[in-house]
């Protein structure tokens, strides 16, 4: 049998300035550690298409394959004109993934050796693995890499199996906001960072020690029932399902456009959701007034709470959850409480360009961004918004970029990272500039990032505030 391929694909932004920089270089050190993981579960050849080889010359690999590409074509053609000249099973891991280790790599090994075809996510994938290279042929036209499984689902009729969604398998590292995320996780050990992204993170300490100090702090209210969280952004129902089962918090949810960075699905396909397992953990958070309880108690009890999701998480709802917990504020215990949920289908969006790489204009879209929240910043501004969300939380984790768009803000990438970081100094955007200095004085902690803040960030941060209570003397030794 030919042994199994493992292509990575990088292409660096123009990286002008200090929060840039940081990012392009943390997704360097992230690749070097998904490819020596990937060798490491048997995968041979290794292979890295770029259109900066010179960024490999001195890579700690030396067997480790560096190709050119063409910066102008289409990521597809790419991966199209590398599958012609291939054969066997090949995986596909973008820029690779900042918290999956060599075991999880071997398995998908195993799986499409098997004959197949795997991806993270159906609608939105950050790796794919095919038991034939072949199949990536068709692929020459896409230009988001993300597409491809479904793609590969839609047009070539292959049955994608998805993997069991976790922090380490959603978890991409596209923002500051995510580096932030993966600083704290290392402090915890709650996910396995590569030697080379841990050692990039302890050099990016000072820059992002105001956006660590934010979402630090609001991951704190995930373990306290009477803290509200809320999360705003492209949130699945996944994480929907895993705020609800493994926090003490009370959430609200604003979750809208779901598929602005890939194309929209037309039909769904069902995925696992993702699940927690460590006995421990979950002895404390059933003491501490959890929801899991409730989450596995009797549907025919009345008092218990309800949330509508689709037979798919993938699919495109839109979730407004406010206010549970409006009955029993003060319960001594975690009863059940009603909650309520509205939930709409919102139009099909075009597929859109890799969201932190760029947003495509939203005029650009038939369909462009909306957002309720986006409506409401309409009418009130920026600060104003700013103001409301603190009337009704205690901490905010904040998808931006749907947002963003819905106001059609010429925010680009320098100032949007800027903004993640908490230097609204740094911000040329005179609009988001204002709105990085309201969520920056605000009376509650707001973190602010992309869509994997939101996604398999926040499966990241549950493990992270419940190790954090679990092992304060360990993390916070006295002055």
């Amino acid at each position: 049998m030919t042994d199994a391929a493992f292509w990575l694909c990088l292409r660096p932004q123009p990286a002008a300035t200090d929060a840039e920089r940081i990012v392009e270089a943390a997704r360097i050190a992230s690749l070097l550690d998904t490819a020596q993981r990937a060798r490491n579960a048997g995968f041979n050849p290794i292979v890295v298409h770029t259109t900066a080889p010179h960024l490999f010359s001195d890579a700690p690999d030396p067997n480790l394959i560096v190709r050119r590409t063409n910066e102008n074509a289409p990521i597809g053609a790419v991966i199209a004109a590398a599958a012609r000249s291939a054969a066997g099973p090949v995986c596909y891991a973008g820029a690779g993934m900042p918290a999956m280790t060599a075991a999880h790599w071997r398995s998908i090994r195993e799986q499409i050796e098997a004959g197949q075809t795997v991806a993270n996510s159906l609608h939105s994938a950050d790796f794919l693995g095919v038991p034939h290279a072949s199949a990536l042929t068709n692929l020459a036209d896409e230009t988001v890499d993300n597409s491809f499984a479904l793609r590969l689902r839609d047009e070539s009729g292959l049955e994608i199996t998805p993997l069991e969604r976790s922090a380490a398998t959603l978890l991409d590292l596209d923002t500051p906001a995510d580096l932030a995320l993966l600083s704290l996780a290392q402090e915890t050990a709650t996910l396995e960072i590569g030697p080379r992204l841990s050692a990039d993170l302890a050099q990016s300490e000072a820059p992002l020690s105001s956006a660590r100090e934010r979402l630090s702090a609001a991951l704190d209210t995930l373990t306290e029932r009477e803290q509200q969280l809320m999360v705003i952004g492209r949130v699945g129902a996944y994480v929907w399902s895993a705020l609800d089962r493994d926090t003490a918090a009370r959430i609200r949810i604003i979750s809208e456009e779901r598929g602005l960075r890939a194309r929209a699905a037309t039909q769904g396909h069902a995925s696992p959701a993702h699940t927690t397992s460590d006995e421990r953990r979950t002895h404390n958070r059933a003491n501490l007034g959890e929801r899991g309880p409730r989450a596995r108690a009797a549907p025919e009890d009345p008092g218990l709470p309800t949330h509508t999701t689709s037979k798919d998480p993938d699919l495109r709802t839109n979730i407004i959850s406010e206010e549970r917990g409006l009955r029993a504020r003060a319960a001594a215990q975690d009863h059940g409480l009603p909650t309520r949920t509205t939930s709409e289908k919102r139009r099909q969006p075009t597929r859109a360009a890799s969201e932190d790489p760029g947003f495509r204009d939203r005029a650009a879209s038939p369909t462009p961004p909306r957002s309720l929240l986006g409506l409401h910043a309409d009418a009130v501004g920026p600060s104003a918004l700013i103001d409301s969300l603190a009337e009704l939380a205690d901490a905010v984790i904040f998808d931006t970029r749907p947002l963003f768009a819905h106001l059609n803000w010429a925010a680009n990438r320098a100032d949007r990272f800027a903004a993640d970081l908490g230097q609204p100094d740094a911000i040329a955007d005179p609009q988001l500039r204002q709105f990085a200095k309201a969520t920056l004085t605000a009376p509650i902690p707001i973190a602010q990032g992309g869509h994997s803040l939101v996604s398999g960030g926040l499966l990241a941060a549950i493990d992270i505030a419940w190790t954090r209570r679990e092992q304060p003397q360990h993390l916070h030794p006295p002055a």
